[in-house]
């Protein structure tokens, strides 16, 4: 087995300079570097493939919709897909960590499909690390779903900063678990991939917020302007039959921007030419 958990099944030898050529010589050492280690089964590689990515797209947009509600839309946390949303990435992270710390005890020892099933696979599998990383995933998974919604409504200073901590530690469980804990600079590796799955995370996440949540909510205005000299980035609900908000219209149902201010006053808003699809 390879140092990320992967089972060997092959191997192969070369030599340097001129040497005596013995297959069986050969044979012998490919035996002893594969120590009896087997191709894995077809079908549990691909179950398991199924099972990772699903984990893997899971714990992305939990972590990321969660961290685009808790710091730049607080009030979509009481919308209904917005919570649909993350309760179906939790749900399915969730289901995803389960399964996989059985098929990768099975994986692991090349087995079957069926090897899954049993007790001393599921046993070998939580005393490694990868099953130790699966544990620690579901209970911050657990804590995760009692603490912060709580915090959101008590202290939401605290719970967006609970947020940042959870996700982080959610998606070191997933460093953990690949190729960034192996090789000579597994330290370094580790955080760059760390790094890498957070970005990833609240890009992925935001972009699921945006679509689940807001853009099928009816017609959309995007503006991008500069109040106060700073950069902001919002959205207007607009209703079908009015394309843009007049002077006296009902204050915006919702907005919020990337310094952390929102407007409740309707103003003239210049859309940039890719949000209203003209060009110059």
């Amino acid at each position: 087995m390879s140092s990320d958990s992967h089972p060997i099944g092959g191997a192969f030898t070369f030599r340097v300079g001129a040497a005596r050529t013995d297959a069986g010589d050969d044979q012998a050492l490919i035996d002893e570097v594969l120590g009896g280690s087997r191709d894995g089964d077809t079908t549990l590689g691909a179950v398991f493939g199924v099972v990772r990515f699903a984990g893997f797209a899971g714990i992305t947009v939990l972590v990321g919709s969660v961290a685009f509600l808790a710091w730049l839309w607080p009030a979509g946390a009481g919308d209904r897909r917005a919570q649909r949303l993350v309760t179906g990435a939790w749900a399915t992270t969730v289901v995803a960590t389960v399964l996989s710390i059985p098929l990768q005890g099975a994986y692991a020892a090349a087995g079957r499909l069926g090897d899954a099933l049993g007790l001393d696979v599921l046993a070998d599998e939580l005393g490694a690390r990868t099953g130790r990383a699966w544990v620690v995933r579901l209970l911050l998974l657990a804590a995760a779903a009692v603490v912060l919604p709580r915090l959101a409504r008590a202290a939401p200073a605290i719970g967006a900063r609970a947020s940042v901590v959870g996700g982080l530690a959610l998606l070191a469980t997933v460093s953990l678990t690949g190729h960034a804990v192996s090789g000579d600079l597994a330290p370094l590796a580790f955080v760059t991939d760390l790094v890498h799955l957070s970005a990833v995370s609240v890009w992925l996440g935001g972009l699921a917020v945006l679509v689940v949540a807001l853009l099928w909510r009816g017609a959309v205005h995007l503006y991008l302007n500069e109040p106060g000299g700073g950069p902001f980035l919002g959205f207007e609900e607009v209703a079908p039959t009015s394309p843009c908000p007049s002077a006296t219209s009902a204050p915006s149902p919702w907005c919020w921007s990337t310094t952390g201010r929102g407007t409740s006053r309707p103003r003239a808003r210049r859309s940039p030419s890719w949000a209203t699809g003209t060009s110059r």
